[in-house]
């Protein structure tokens, strides 16, 4: 069985433009609803000037559960690689320097909070 190529993105933008304005809304509108990870990237991208600090909630939070449970306990697992990538997605979604700046200075506050208080 042959190996199937990926589509690339000049595939894709070669088909976008044929669409109109609605099929273009339609396709945004379909991947809100598809994860919570997507309607956090469009959050960021689009509402980051009307929503202001809000928009890093999510990210905050993805930093946050890296190292601490629901409960405020340590994580089974701590998670660096997501609370790197939420750090990264964020950066990626808006250009935002001093958004990412926080969110990098919430991941060495809450990684020393948590050495602290778990060594």
């Amino acid at each position: 069985m042959a190996k199937q190529k990926k589509p690339t993105w000049s595939q894709i933008k070669a088909k976008l433009k044929h669409w109109d304005r609605a099929q273009l809304t339609g396709l945004i509108q379909d991947l809100f609803g598809h994860s919570p990870d997507n309607r956090d990237f469009l959050a960021a991208r689009l509402l980051r000037d009307s929503i202001g600090e809000d928009v890093l909630v999510p990210y905050l939070k993805r930093i946050e559960t890296a190292f601490y449970d629901k409960r405020g306990w340590p994580a089974k697992r701590l998670d660096m690689k997501d609370a790197r990538s939420a750090i990264r997605e964020y950066q990626r979604a808006t250009s935002d320097p001093a958004g990412t700046l926080e969110l990098m200075l919430v991941h060495v506050e809450t990684g020393t909070q948590f050495t602290r208080e778990f060594g």
